[in-house]
């Protein structure tokens, strides 16, 4: 019988010390992350295949030609989006149910990349309507309207290429090594608790299905040895 050491009647904690509801709890966790996971996965297909390109100079007509096709692209932009958010919160809940947790910085960059999907909500809604006004209004107001839908391009393109900067105390031996690190005379860091260490191949696992993607800068100087990482958006060309 597994019961905890010191209690008169025993308890339902098996020996791992984990309450079995605690493990089927997040078992639903886990299997509600992954639902979501794959609604926010599969949106962004439908997504990049309905918005007409933002290429050349007659966009705003094929936006104005195609209002449904835009509108459809949209929704499944905000379907992404609301889905990212969602994974960011079960991933949290992940973290506070089980022992083992999430990397904090998966959830973060999980819930920025909603951030993202809801910019490119926004900026599609509005080159429709600006593409709308753009085939009804004469040539005087056509070079202004152009000119807009041009700064929202620009914004986009460069929102997608936000990026964001991580300082860590790198593993250097790879995932499987388990053991401390001396990163300086004062830091020691451990994989399971602080300071925390990463290898490189975790970090770009943590990225994947977020829409960023992980570089490596490496060394700047930091007395505790400390590296940089940083996570962009790239352009979806």
């Amino acid at each position: 019988m597994n019961t905890t050491k010191g209690s008169p009647h025993g308890t339902n904690k098996s020996i791992t010390g984990i309450d079995p509801k605690v493990k089927l709890s997040l078992r639903k966790i886990a299997v509600i992350t992954g639902v979501i996971f794959i609604i926010a996965t599969g949106a962004l297909f439908p997504a990049a295949a309905l918005t007409p390109g933002l290429t050349g100079t007659d966009y705003l007509t094929q936006f104005s030609a195609h209002p449904n096709q835009v509108a459809a692209g949209a929704l499944a932009y905000l379907v992404a989006a609301s889905a990212r958010a969602g994974l960011a919160i079960a991933m949290h809940l992940v973290t506070l149910a089980s022992t083992a947790g999430v990397p904090v910085g998966s959830v973060v960059f999980t819930a920025l990349s909603a951030v993202f999907y809801m910019v490119e909500v926004v900026i599609l809604l509005s080159l429709l309507t600006l593409g709308q006004q753009f085939t009804t209004t004469g040539a005087a107001d056509r070079t202004l309207l152009q000119a807009i839908g041009n700064s929202l391009v620009s914004v986009r393109e460069h929102a997608a290429l936000v990026a964001v900067l991580r300082t860590i105390y790198e593993n250097p031996n790879g995932k499987q090594f388990l053991g401390e690190i001396q990163q300086s005379e004062r830091v020691v860091s451990y994989p399971d608790r602080d300071k925390y260490h990463y290898d490189l191949d975790t970090l770009r696992c943590a990225a994947q299905g977020t829409g960023l993607t992980m570089s490596y800068n490496g060394d700047w100087g930091h007395p505790d040895n400390q590296k940089v990482v940083v996570f962009s958006r790239a352009t979806d060309g």
